[in-house]
């Protein structure tokens, strides 16, 4: 996977400070989504995590320098504006320089979560400092993602599954999955994906799920399709519950 500088995010409001804060101790992770937090921090991000970010209880250890509460809420008053976390992936983040350092992202969902989580990242740290204030965005667009759908040589397993970590860390979440050389989603329409064919697909539907990603699945069976004839039209419908059902 390509190296790409952190991805800058739709922010909508937002106040930071100038001045930067040393992070002296472990970040410690806190919230029910935690798990969510440590997997976009450490190995989206691949922030340098070395005696930085922790796992931790739901409870802080009274020595904690330093917390960050990750979780869900429906709406939330920011401190300057209205904020509204009722919209589909809208997130908040509050940094404040407390005797222990206290970090918010609070989101509409799980991808509310990791976009606030990105812009915590993008918009606030810097190596072992962070800014203070707070952070309300969330995209504008409900649908954003790419369509492979070239003609030539297609894409590779590695290739496609790099893709999908790339849609994943700019906040895309869609995959039009319509390679014109992929010869089952085109020539050979009416058959079956071979078993190892059908096991990339089953791993690349299985990852784009995990990582929050809607993956469609296109076929182009113009090419010799008869669209009166209603046994044909059946055939098509049986290929892509074949591929449904993956």
């Amino acid at each position: 996977m390509l190296w790409f500088a952190q991805p800058s995010c739709p922010t909508k409001a937002c106040q930071r400070s100038l001045e930067v804060y040393p992070i002296q101790g472990p970040l410690h992770l806190l919230g029910s989504h935690r798990e969510l937090a440590w997997r976009i921090v450490c190995e989206l991000l691949q922030l340098e995590v070395q005696n930085f970010v922790i796992w931790a209880d739901p409870v802080p250890p009274a020595s904690a320098k330093a917390v960050l509460h990750v979780e869900l809420a429906n709406a939330v008053d920011a401190p300057g504006g209205d904020v509204d976390l009722a919209r589909p992936e809208s997130y908040l983040i509050e940094v404040k320089p407390e005797a222990a350092l206290q970090i918010q992202v609070t989101a509409a969902d799980e991808a509310g979560l990791k976009h606030g989580l990105i812009a915590l990242v993008a918009n606030f740290l810097d190596q072992d400092r962070i800014r203070s204030g707070w952070e309300y965005g969330y995209p504008d667009f409900p649908v954003r993602g790419i369509v492979e759908g070239f003609y030539g040589t297609p894409w590779t397993h590695a290739d496609r599954l790099d893709m999908l970590a790339f849609l994943e860390r700019y906040r895309f979440k869609t995959y039009f999955y319509a390679p014109k050389d992929d010869v089952y989603h085109r020539e050979k329409w009416r058959e079956l994906y071979p078993p190892g064919d059908a096991a990339r697909l089953r791993e690349l539907v299985a990852d784009a799920k995990q990582r929050g990603i809607t993956w469609i699945y296109g076929i182009g069976p113009g090419l010799t399709l008869e669209f009166s004839n209603a046994a044909a039209c059946q055939l098509v419908l049986d290929k892509v519950q074949s591929v449904a059902n993956m």
